[in-house]
């Protein structure tokens, strides 16, 4: 089911500009939103807080990280919808490559 949520939303979003940059060892979104301090893609805290309450777990789970079912980078939202609960280790290997 969540395989196919995913493949749904990644043919509805188009994917930012993305280029190789000297600082990323991989593909690097140029269009994005940046942080000022770090430089990592703007994320919306009140989505991440609306998708935590509700899933069940308003205060986090213990080695679960939330992930965007289609990344940022590739044009993904930051809502509720395209979250998902990854544990740690998961999310190390779903971003291996990248």
């Amino acid at each position: 089911m969540r395989l196919l949520l995913a493949i749904l939303l990644s043919l509805s979003f188009q994917s930012c500009s993305t280029t190789y940059n000297t600082h990323h060892s991989s593909v690097y979104c140029i269009t994005c939103v940046r942080d000022d301090n770090d430089g990592h893609i703007h994320r919306d805290m009140a989505a991440r807080k609306a998708f935590m309450e509700q899933s069940g777990y308003p205060d986090g789970r213990a080695s679960y990280v939330v992930d965007h079912i289609v990344p940022l980078y590739k044009g993904g939202k930051d809502t509720p919808e395209n979250m998902q609960w990854l544990t740690i280790e998961q999310h190390k290997e779903k971003h291996r490559d990248l």
